[in-house]
Parts: structure tokens; C-alpha cells; sequence
């Protein structure tokens, strides 16, 4: 069998998992991708893995750590914000996923806390300051 070598194209399945062992996305089957092993890719979270392929063999798997600064990066108690209730036309309740705009931009977040005319909106990734464990089997190479 061939080793997988940096800059072959591989097709791999994939499924993540928190520390505690749940999936990212509970409803999820593992997914294929096909990506070039080694490969600089725009996600740090995704170079960790693509570097981790080099070396495996078609029908080999392995976990990947991926640490929660790579993946979606660090819970920040400073996005935790503020918004007047006025801003919005609707009923808002605790755990509503909400959009709101912050600095000019549109970003969504869960509603915190609700408060007489106030709203506490948390706009961190809901995925912020979890390690992910990348569970990877390859299935082909080019």
C-alpha cells in the first residue's frame, strides 16, 4: 500500500467530537472530503488535520486534536453584549438566537439574560473555547 505523501489528493471520512465525547453536529454521519494532504488551507483548524494525513494508509484512522485557539478560537467574555429591547419588534426570550448589529455589522448571537429594557446577547461562536477531536479515515488516494 501507497502512503499517503505530502501534496497527494486524498478523499477521507470525517467526524468531530468534543472532549466530552459528543459530535459537533449530533444529526451528522461522517462526511468525505477530498483535499490535498499537507496543504496550506485558510482554516488552521483544517492544516492540523490535512499534515495529520501524511504518513496514513488507505483504511487507516486516527483522531486529531485540534485545540479550541485553532478551531473557534477562545470564549471572550467581551462579546457578551448589550442591547436595548426597543431594537427589536419581536419577543425575545432567554436561549433565542437572535441577529443584531454590532459595530455596523450584522452578527448572530444567544440571548443571555433578559432584563426590563435591556438584553445581555452573547456573540461568541457557540463552539468558542472547545477543543475538537477530528476522528479521520482514509478511504482513497490520487
Amino acid at each position: 500500500m501507497t502512503s499517503v505523501h505530502k501534496g497527494m489528493f486524498v478523499s477521507f471520512y470525517v467526524q468531530s467530537f468534543f472532549d466530552d465525547g459528543s459530535l459537533v453536529s449530533p444529526d451528522s454521519k461522517k462526511e468525505m472530503l477530498t483535499l490535498q494532504a499537507g496543504s496550506v488551507n485558510k482554516s488552521p483548524m483544517m492544516e492540523d488535520v490535512l499534515r495529520s494525513l501524511v504518513g496514513m494508509e488507505v483504511g487507516e484512522t486516527k483522531q486529531v486534536l485540534v485545540s479550541y485557539e485553532k478551531a473557534f478560537g477562545a470564549y471572550d467574555p467581551i462579546n457578551v453584549k448589550m442591547f436595548p429591547k426597543s431594537d427589536f419588534s419581536f419577543d425575545v426570550k432567554i436561549h433565542d438566537i437572535i441577529v443584531v448589529r454590532n459595530k455596523g455589522l450584522e452578527q448572530q448571537g444567544v440571548v443571555v439574560a433578559v432584563f426590563e429594557e435591556y438584553l445581555e446577547v452573547d456573540l461568541n461562536h457557540p463552539f468558542s473555547g472547545r477543543n475538537l477531536h477530528v476522528c479521520v479515515e482514509i478511504a482513497e488516494t490520487y
